[in-house]
């Protein structure tokens, strides 16, 4: 099944009724009075701020004149236009053949995705909606396992059997000395063993009798069933008690992939040799908003917070531009937001509901005299704040008193931490809002700016932030409001951190990642990122190398030395408890792909076993690891490198050029191996995996032998 949905033009009578109402305005519009502040309300929000943040004691505040009062109004315009569009899917699942009748039973006519009405839940809210288009399913033979239902176990090599994890292949119970511990010290682990008799998961030989899936007739080598085979008789001081009670002495068990068969059922189809065809259609409605503040000396950040007073509201299918409002300003910006969305949806979309309203915010500023002292001061929404909402010095006693005391208040917007308008912001968003408005991003820009690192919103805080990423709209309005600026900025401060916020605000910044529009600002924060790496603390590291991924997608020249270092972390990390680290092979694809980062790349220090990546039954693993070696010789072939040009990016502090993972890979023996893997892969049932093998083969051979041992001295 695939995530890539194509975009679908809407209907030709959508573009017909954009158009008809790009232009006109309405001529039946009411708007409501506005009463402005007078002294008695402007004293009144003083005497609330005072008793709130202490500006002045109560006697200062009675003993003030109001000289002055200029009072104006703020109009906030919104128009809000909800849109539907959609696009479609190919999709694939497994068959279930008690929907064969349907699918046999769909309708002939081709029909548009247009054809279905698709109601949203609620008008004016972002959302959503992924079904199944009508009539589009058909029944195919499933490609993957040739319509068998099964597919060959890579791990076990189609033999059933594996390693027993509780003897660790020895047959012995543990506590229990093996009997050929000083006869033969290299017991279950043969290093050189042929690789088609052992296991998937170890080099341990084993014997088998009978051909494929006879895994009662197996046993590995050393083990007490192996010595009973050759003389008939248990070892020498050995009971069956002292036999591991889950292999009896075979230091082998049945495979928990295949459950001993040496097939398993195909993923693709679920063992029903069928897969269903359909098509997905996917409806998006969202939300364009446009807002506009008319001329105040309020800063435009405080009138965000202000509500006023609704003085007009319309809703309809489109609305018509505001015409008749006393300011023109209103007027103009009302028309020029009309012709915006309709010429934005126009071939894009299509509009369901249009809606604008008008908010009214009074506005005062008093000016005022206390004793030898003048200020001023504003009142908007009965809401005192200090002048521009910034800072003010401000006297703590009367100043016919002497010695008066003065005291810096600093911006208001730290009153949201903490506060139950946050924790309000962050249940909203986290459980029931998903796409974040205008003002939720300013609210989340100003707690972040005042927030201290211990506070206990700020997890919570940045795990919404995280999740909110997910969509592309929050992400362009993250950066239009200098929110992942803001997250950017706080990385380096970090590091002594508590640990979950210390990795939420790394995920914050590896999911930023992901839009190439952030990566100018996100680069600031590389050299942070590689130094993650180093993290004790193993979930920081895989957050880490998820960013690290992201940001390498397209490599500049000037970034490749802050990248070199991330090189031996991933080789490193390669391989994690015995299991390919998915995390590490991702950011070696993306490493690879930059044809400037091979030399350095290859000149560093291999790893055992590398190429057993390629010896496992996960697709996901599989596909990351042909696609790495595959683009690194590519790279090789194409820029003709050879290890005199890997020489001076050896890490290997003797210069050992064995020890280089050029050699595992282009090496006499490391090649003959690559080649090998290879040519068994052209057959693998995913044909991605099978083209590119067949694709390294050509590229191989492409690729010069390297040279012998000592043919340096030839030159001599």
């Amino acid at each position: 099944m695939t995530d890539v949905f194509n975009s679908l033009l809407p209907p030709e009578e959508d573009l017909e009724k954009h158009k008809k109402f790009s232009t006109g305005a309405s001529k039946m519009q009411y708007f409501d009075d506005i009463i402005p502040f007078g002294e008695f309300e402007c004293r009144e929000a003083l005497e609330r701020e005072v008793k709130r943040h202490r500006y002045w004691k109560s006697k200062t505040v009675k003993k003030m004149n109001f000289d002055r009062i200029e009072t104006s109004t703020s109009i906030h315009y919104t128009l809000e236009s909800f849109t539907e569009a959609r696009s479609t899917s190919d999709a694939t699942e497994a068959a279930n053949f008690a929907v064969m009748s349907e699918a046999s039973s769909s309708l002939s006519a081709p029909l548009s995705p247009w054809d279905f009405e698709v109601l949203p839940n609620q008008l004016f809210v972002d959302q959503v909606r992924v079904f199944e288009m009508p009539g589009s399913s058909q029944i195919n033979p499933c490609s993957a396992c040739n319509s068998d239902g099964t597919i060959h176990c890579f791990h076990c090599r189609g033999y059933g059997t594996d390693k027993c994890s509780f003897c660790r292949g020895t047959g012995m119970k543990s506590g229990v000395a093996h009997p050929a511990v000083y006869t033969h010290p290299m017991i279950a682990t043969f290093p050189h063993a042929d690789l088609s008799r052992g296991y998937a998961s170890s080099s341990t030989a084993m014997v088998r009798h009978g051909g494929s899936g006879s895994g009662s007739n197996s046993y590995g080598i050393g083990t007490p069933m192996h010595f009973m085979s050759k003389t008939g008789v248990p070892p020498p001081g050995i009971g069956t008690h002292d036999l591991c009670y889950m292999c009896h002495g075979r230091g082998i068990k049945e495979c928990h992939h295949c459950k001993g068969g040496g097939k398993k059922p195909c993923t693709s189809c679920s063992g029903t040799g069928s897969v269903r065809n359909y098509t997905r259609i996917k409806v998006y409605f969202k939300v364009e908003k446009s807002e506009h503040y008319t001329e105040s000396e309020i800063p435009e950040k405080l009138l965000f917070q202000a509500e006023g007073k609704r003085i007009f509201e319309e809703e309809q299918d489109y609305v018509l531009p505001v015409s008749r409002y006393p300011q023109e300003d209103v007027n103009n910006m009302s028309k020029q937001f009309c012709v915006q969305h309709l010429q934005k949806c126009m071939g894009v979309c299509r509009v369901i509901r249009q809606r604008h309203y008008m908010y009214a915010i009074p506005t005062s500023k008093v000016h005022f005299s206390l004793g030898n002292e003048k200020g001023i001061f504003y009142v908007y929404v009965e809401i005192a704040s200090p002048r521009l909402g910034r800072f003010q010095a401000v006297p703590q006693k009367d100043p016919d008193e002497s010695n008066p005391e003065w005291r810096i208040t600093v911006n208001p917007a730290a009153e949201l931490v903490g506060s139950p308008r946050l924790r309000t912001l962050i249940d909203r968003l986290y459980h029931h809002q998903k796409l974040l408005t205008d003002f939720d991003a300013k609210q989340i820009l100003s707690a972040l700016q005042c927030m201290d690192p211990t506070a206990e919103l700020l997890l919570p805080l940045l795990t919404v932030l995280s999740n909110a990423t997910a969509f592309p709209s929050n992400q362009l309005l993250m950066r239009e409001f200098r929110l992942t600026n803001r997250i950017v900025e706080m990385l380096p401060d970090s590091k002594n951190w508590p640990r979950s916020t210390r990795v939420i605000l790394l995920q914050c910044i590896a999911n930023m990642a992901v839009s190439s529009e952030n990566m100018d600002v996100i680069k600031h924060a590389l050299n942070h990122i590689v130094s993650r790496l180093s993290s004790e603390d193993e979930m920081e590291v895989v957050v880490a190398m998820q960013a690290l991924t992201n940001l390498s997608i397209n490599i500049r020249k000037e970034q490749i030395p802050k990248f070199v270092p991330v090189i031996p972390h991933c080789l490193s990390r390669l391989w994690l408890r015995g299991e390919v680290n998915l995390n590490a092979l991702r950011l070696l694809v993306n490493l690879s792909c930059c044809p400037d980062m091979v030399p350095y790349l290859l000149g560093n220090k291999s790893v055992s076993g590398l190429l057993r990546i390629l010896d496992t039954d996960r697709e996901e693993v599989l596909i990351r690891a042909i696609t790495w070696i595959l683009c690194t010789t590519s790279a090789v072939d194409a820029l003709h490198l050879t290890y005199d040009r890997i020489a001076p990016h050896n890490l290997d502090p003797f210069h050992n050029p064995s020890h280089t993972l050029f050699f595992s890979l282009y090496g006499p023996k490391g090649r003959e191996e690559l080649e090998a893997q290879a040519r068994q892969l052209t057959n693998h049932s995913n044909k991605d995996v099978a083209s590119k093998s067949v694709r390294l083969l050509e590229t191989l051979s492409n690729v010069p032998a390297f040279p012998a041992a000592g043919s340096h001295l030839n030159r001599l």
